[in-house]
């Protein structure tokens, strides 16, 4: 009960749990094998193994790991789920071969996948939630497809800008040197530097290192 009782506290802002009440979160917990470990900047906190969890503390990264290159996905961080693409996925979900790693010092919140679905299924409340968050998750992936397919150089960088900034912050943290995001969108490294300068002269942006702050959310926008 003192587990449950603490995770109330850590979880009231978790989309996935917006506006339920405390008796149903209890019965969700209670009915989910649920477990929170804890992770060092580095651990590697899921990658395939209990695939469905909440960060309730702390930032990780999750990233595509294939032979040849290990590709940047999205960076999380207190209250957002990772692997909600396994829920409902059946077999094909052993195809989603992501890895998800402790970006600093995370507590983490995980579930049994198939437990947790029949709380969704059984639970109005928690479904409504789930095909919100499912729906975010969809418009972050279209914001992705637009920075990797946007016509002009500066376009990618505001399309990928856009997609990366941090739930409920004006804050993007790089995850990748300036060289491999380059290679990512597609562009030199010195076209890449000028669009930042360029944006930052704009009063758009400004950055500190691999940290980027969103100045003008709009401006951005009306840029795209």
């Amino acid at each position: 009960m003192k587990v449950e009782n603490y995770l109330l506290k850590k979880c009231h802002g978790c989309k996935l749990f917006c506006g339920l009440s405390d008796e149903t979160l209890m019965g969700v917990f209670s009915n989910s094998d649920h477990r929170v470990e804890h992770y060092e900047a580095g651990d590697v906190i899921s990658n395939g193994e209990r695939p469905f969890g909440i960060i309730i503390d702390g930032t990780a990264v999750i990233k595509k790991v294939r032979a040849s290159d290990t590709v940047v996905l999205r960076t999380i961080s207190k209250n957002m789920p990772f692997g909600i693409a396994k829920l409902f996925c059946g077999d094909e979900s052993n195809d989603i071969n992501t890895v998800v790693f402790a970006k600093n010092k995370c507590e983490v919140l995980s579930f049994d996948v198939c437990k947790f679905e029949e709380q969704i299924l059984c639970r109005t409340d928690l479904c409504r939630n789930f095909l919100k968050v499912q729906n975010e998750r969809i418009c972050f992936l279209n914001g992705k497809i637009d920075s990797f397919t946007a016509g002009t150089s500066e376009k990618k960088v505001i399309g990928y800008l856009l997609s990366q900034i941090q739930s409920g912050t004006q804050t993007v943290h790089l995850s990748v040197s300036f060289a491999k995001l380059a290679s990512m969108l597609d562009m030199g490294r010195a076209s890449l530097y000028r669009v930042f300068d360029g944006l930052e002269d704009l009063g758009l942006i400004r950055r500190t290192d691999k940290t980027v702050f969103i100045i003008d959310k709009d401006g951005l926008f009306a840029r795209r």
